[in-house]
């Protein structure tokens, strides 16, 4: 796991998207209205992040109180099924199954090509999509608590 953070944290930090996104240069929309409140667009990332205006990670697991442990598992929870919603689409789509064999920009066109014909299926063939996991069906965690919502500031 140590060598798995640290990987990330080098990829993030060579990468001419990681350089962006430290260096706060990506073209991130600024916040938007949601409800009634107004949120930013962020990206999720765990321990292995620095902590970012927009790149979002969980706090520290020590002298949590209930608003920090409710945001972690929030945090957590995005996180899982970010990676359950790529894990679907690797399923789907063969070709994402190994390295592409191709320059950066095209692999960025390939997967926001896989993620349109995903959203078409799942349009056409309703019946046929894949499951959930229960997790994502409903608002309660684990202790039976509603988690729905956003915690207090």
């Amino acid at each position: 796991m140590i060598y798995q953070c640290i990987l990330v944290v080098s990829i993030l930090n060579h990468s001419a998207f990681g350089r962006a996104l430290l260096s706060q240069q990506l073209p991130i929309p600024g916040p938007d209205a949601v409800a009634v409140e107004v949120l930013p667009y962020v990206l999720e990332g765990d321990e292995a992040y620095p902590l970012r205006q927009s790149l979002k990670r969980p706090y520290p697991a020590r002298h949590l109180y209930n608003v920090r442990k409710l945001y972690n598992y929030r945090q957590c929870r995005a996180c899982r099924i970010i990676e359950y919603a790529f894990g679907i689409l690797v399923q789907q789509r063969a070709e994402l199954k190994s390295r592409l064999k191709t320059r950066p920009e095209n692999v960025s066109k390939i997967v926001l090509a896989s993620c349109i014909l995903h959203g078409i299926v799942r349009r056409i063939e309703p019946d046929n999509n894949i499951e959930e996991p229960m997790e994502t069906q409903n608002s309660h965690n684990s202790l039976g608590a509603d988690v729905s919502g956003r915690p207090p500031h």
